[in-house]
């Protein structure tokens, strides 16, 4: 998702040789490769992410990283991002060195809660993907308008807090 203003590179003068042809490259990637297809673009944009003043601030990539649900229960969530794009990121829950449940999720993990439904883990991309206490994917991932930068859960609820501004909550029955 683009949103602001980027300016262009300016043109480089015509220095090329008749008969080749030059092709640009920034950060290792051609022009044509550094567009974002129409079809990953939003169909709606959120009216308050265009106009936002705000922007908080977003947790770094951590390689890995754990949450413990609760001190008594003896759970441990843990999220191992991978090293690259191409590489998922490993999320696991394990009750002492017993493994209960693993899932790989596309994108890095940045922040990780629980609730009496659940697991919850936000994404960088800016997607929250939840899971039932058995490791089943509870919900489609939950698609944000920004980066996430607060996750929190009490009970049936959890709330999410973006680098725009904008907060969601979310309620389970």
């Amino acid at each position: 998702m683009l949103i602001g203003n980027k300016r262009k590179q300016p043109e480089a003068a015509d220095d090329e040789i008749e008969g080749s042809s030059r092709i640009e490259v920034t950060n290792g990637l051609s022009k044509d490769a550094q567009t974002v297809p129409s079809v990953l673009r939003p169909a709606v944009m959120s009216p308050a992410s265009t106009v936002s003043q705000v922007r908080l601030g977003v947790p770094r990539v951590m390689s890995h990283f754990d949450y413990s649900p609760g001190e008594r229960t003896g759970l441990l969530l843990e999220a191992r991002n991978g090293p690259g794009q191409t590489s998922p990121s490993r999320v696991t829950l394990s009750k002492g060195k017993s493994i209960i449940w693993t899932d790989y999720v596309p994108r890095a993990v940045l922040l990780m809660t629980s609730n009496d439904v659940g697991y919850a883990a936000a994404c960088e991309d800016g997607s929250v993907i939840t899971w039932t206490k058995a490791g089943r994917r509870l919900l489609p991932p939950l698609v944000l308008e920004a980066q996430p930068c607060f996750l929190e859960s009490q009970g049936q609820y959890m709330l999410c807090i973006t680098s725009v501004g904008m907060l969601h909550i979310w309620y389970s029955i």
